[in-house]
This record gives structure tokens, sequence and C-alpha cells, in this order.
């Protein structure tokens, strides 16, 4: 019964998963469509997803239908720029059909863009309305965790409890995340060393370090580079780090089963106050610490108001996923916040939102095109990614209210990508009307057809190279869910001696 419940869940989360993606495609090409129908243009075809229909139906002279290709749709409009490289060949032939203005295939190709902003918006407020989850490492912005082979460690300039204010001279607003964040600007910017404006704990006023952090000498960057090219082109290459992570209040909530922890006599409910006698700001620097020692952790727990020492020897796990094999481990298997709220609500501005990720949408093009950045084309998703990841927040106690909040994002990404000036894109549609009125006269048609078939190859290819990588992050993702972190049984007494 069990195994039926969990496919009939498995089941409805996909198929909500398509209906909102494809909720967002609609919207997008309704813009098209109604714009099309307002300027007087003829409308061929109304389609989701490309490729051959595999559901059609023609109503009042437009054949409405479901491509098998889940990549984006169409509105087939003749009298625009020849798009038969993605759409199909046209039942009404664009000769017998009279010419569309410039003005009207400018506001027929904005009107999907405008639409998808739209949708964002109506997005921005309600998630400003029913709220968003926010868990708190996100909205912290002390420093809390140091790896030791992290450059930030490996500068000596750091120290826990650090409130990071700047980074290379960006105010930052949280610790993860991808608008205004330590993580973010870590990773995108271009400066080595890296500026870093903190004010200690305990000083009134900030300082600045530089912290050197070179990506060519990161282990995780110098491990990419000895994989094969197959390795490289399914996986996504390394993001520079410092190796901080932010500082939480929290509480062990679980053990696992036979581990040190345990052993030791830790229990669900103590909080962690200091490691070899060092204070901790952040529960999870137990397991840091367990992966380096060389000897016995000296570990000091609150427990009902009262201080407990405990000495815990890690030991590497018999079991682990790829990730953490062949590491030792404490043996915490969860951590919860120490007021027992995981997730706190917020409730963003609409158009702060919008901004946020209108900058971001161009921060991350910046970085993708500039070869001193970390990010590359190698870190965007596409379809696949875009519905993995939906399907995951689907399955967050407070879903609901992510999908909202992240389809903010997505339509905002989808209308700002869309208005990019690259044939086969509405930007593209426009650029060309915008020189059919300046010049008046259309660009050649089989100059137009070339550049389209052109960058539809360039489009599916981009796709292509994405989706290996999103497929190889699902494989990932279930590799790592199915291996758990287990530890041996404590071995049996040995037996007595005669």
């Amino acid at each position: 019964m069990s195994a039926l419940w969990n496919f009939l869940h498995t089941a409805g989360i996909i198929v909500l998963v398509v209906l909102v993606f494809n909720f967002v495609i609609l919207i997008h090409e309704w813009g098209h469509f109604l714009a099309a129908r307002w300027r007087g243009l003829h409308v061929d075809k109304f389609q989701i997803w490309m490729g051959q229909p595999i559901w059609k139906r023609t109503w009042n002279g437009v054949q409405y239908g479901i491509g098998w290709l889940p990549l984006g749709g169409f509105v087939q409009l003749p009298q625009m720029s020849p798009m038969e490289a993605i759409e199909g060949n046209s039942d009404t032939p664009r000769e017998k059909l009279p010419p569309a203005s410039p003005l009207d295939k400018i506001i027929v190709a904005f009107a999907g863009p405008l639409f998808s902003m739209l949708l964002a918006l109506s997005c921005a407020c309600l998630s400003s309305l029913v709220g968003r989850p926010v868990a708190q490492q996100e909205t912290s912005t002390v420093l809390g965790l140091m790896d030791p082979e992290g450059a930030a460690a490996k500068s000596g300039q750091f120290q826990l409890g650090d409130r990071i204010l700047e980074i290379d001279g960006k105010p930052v607003k949280r610790f993860l995340g991808m608008v205004d964040s330590v993580q973010w600007f870590v990773m995108s910017g271009t400066s080595d060393p890296v500026s870093v404006k903190i004010l200690r704990d305990g000083e009134s006023s900030p300082r600045t370090l530089s912290i050197p952090a070179p990506s060519d000498q990161m282990k995780e960057f110098k491990e990419w580079q000895a994989k094969s090219w197959w390795q490289r082109l399914a996986g996504r290459p390394p993001v520079r780090r410092l190796g901080i992570g932010p500082a939480t209040s929290g509480r062990i909530a679980e053990l696992y089963p036979n581990s040190p922890a345990e052993k030791a006599g830790m229990k669900p409910g103590d909080q962690i106050v200091s490691i070899n006698g060092a204070k901790t700001w952040s529960q999870s620097a137990i397991e840091d610490a367990a992966e380096n020692a060389t000897a016995p952790l000296s570990v000091v727990v609150l427990r009902n108001g009262t201080e407990v020492s405990l000495s815990i020897t890690p030991e590497v796990p018999a079991t682990a996923p790829p990730v953490i094999a062949g590491k030792k481990r404490a043996g915490i298997s969860k951590i919860e916040p120490a007021d027992g709220i995981e997730y706190q609500i917020e409730h963003p501005k609409p158009l702060d939102l919008i901004r946020d990720y209108i900058g971001n949408f161009f921060g991350t093009i910046g970085a993708v095109t500039n070869s001193s950045s970390s990010i590359s084309i190698g870190h965007m998703s596409g379809p696949v990614g875009i519905m993995n990841l939906y399907y995951r927040i689907f399955q967050h106690p407070e879903g609901w209210r992510l999908i909202i909040y992240f389809s903010v994002i997505i339509n905002v990404g989808l209308a700002l990508f869309n208005l990019l000036p690259i044939p086969v894109l509405d930007g593209g549609h426009i650029t060309m009307a915008i020189y059919e009125w300046i010049r008046g006269k259309t660009p050649p048609l089989k100059l137009l057809e070339t550049m389209q078939l052109a960058c539809v190859l360039l489009l599916l290819t981009f796709v292509g190279f994405v989706s290996i990588k999103d497929v190889r992050g699902l494989k990932d993702d279930d590799s790592a869910d199915a291996v758990r972190i287990t530890f041996a049984p404590p071995a049996p007494p040995a037996p007595a001696t005669p």
C-alpha cells in the first residue's frame, strides 16, 4: 500500500510540475496571440512545446496544439520574420497576406515578454501577501563556519563571529542565495584578492580584509581539470568559494544510530556550546571538526540548562553518499533551530522582488560572459533543470509558497531572455522591425532564413548542452538520496578466556 501511495504522490507532483511549467509558457505565448489579434495579424498556429503536435485541434481558423519536445511554445504568424525552422511550414503563404508594419511587429513581439513580466509581478504580489519561507542560514551575515582547507581559513584573517558587510564594495543582505548575498558576490566576482568588509565582534569600526582566492589553486578546480572530457561535459564546473558558512543558533534533533556522537552520550535537544575549547557559532561545525580530527573532540553541550562535557571520537561511516565517503563524521543526522521554528515567513515588497531579479539576470549575463568569473554557461539550466527544481520545491513543507516565489524568478528570466536581440527570440524580431522601420524595407528573406536557422541550431546546441548537465544532476541527486549514512554497530565483546 505504501508503494502505491508513493507512486501516486510522485505522479501527482509530476503532473503539478508540468501544469505550472506549461502555464508559464502559455501566458507568454498568449501575450503574442492577443497582440496579434489586436493588430490584425493572421494567426496560423498556437502551440505549447515544439516539434510535431501530439495533440491538435483547429478552432476559428487557428490550429491549437501540444508538441512532443518540451522547449517553450510559439504562435505562428506568417507576416512576422520567417520561423519555419522551428515552427514548421505555415498553412497560409506569406505572399497572400498583407505585410505587417514595423510597429505591429514590435508590439506583437514585445507582448510575450510583457505578459511574462506581468505574471512575474502578479506572483510577486501574491508572494508578498502569503509570504516566503526563509531559513535562518539564508539571512545571517555572521561568519559561523570555516573550512580549514578554504581560502578564508588559509588567509588567517577571519574570526568566527565576524559580521560580513560588503564583498568587493557591494553590500550584502544575506549569506546564501542569488541576490545581494555573500555566496553570489564571491562566486560571480572577478577580483583577486577578494575585498571583504567586516565588523568584528566587540569592535565598533569595520575593517576591510583582502583574501587571496585564486580559482585555479582551489582543490575543486584542480580535481575538475583532472577529469576526462566526458566528465567535464556532463558535470558542472566548480565555482569560487572562500570556504565559509553562516552562523546559526540551533540544537541537535537527531543522531545516526551507532554514531560516535551517540556512543559518547550526546542526545537530541543538546546544544553544542564549544568544540575543543572554542566557542561554536554553528551546530554543524562539529562535522567540519570531525573531518579533520586527529584526536577525540572535547565537546561541551548545553542540556536542560546544564553544561555537559563529552569526548567524541569521529569515525568513517560504513556507508555514505559520494560527497562524504571516506571522511570522518561525528554522526549528527539533523539539526533544528533552537526555538523550534524552522522557517520564518517574510513578506517581500513586490517591486523589490522584480528589481532584485532583473538585477540578478543582468548580473548573471555579465558573469557568464566574463572569463575572469567562475560562473560559466555550464552553470545554466534548461527545461529539465527548471522542472526538476519545481519538482523538489513541491516536496518542501512550504512548497506552495516557494512555488509562487520561484515563479517570480522564472518569469522575469523568461521575459528578459526573450528580449535579447537574437534571431528566433522576441528581441530579434524587435531588432529586425526597427531595422525595417529605419531602412524602409525588410532584410532579404534569404538572409533572414539563414540567420534564423543558424540561431535555431545554436539554441538547440545550448539546450542540449545544459540538458546533459541537468540530467547528470538528476543522477547525482538520486545517488545522494539512495546512499544513507550508516555506522558500524559496536563490536561484540571478546569471549571470556577459559
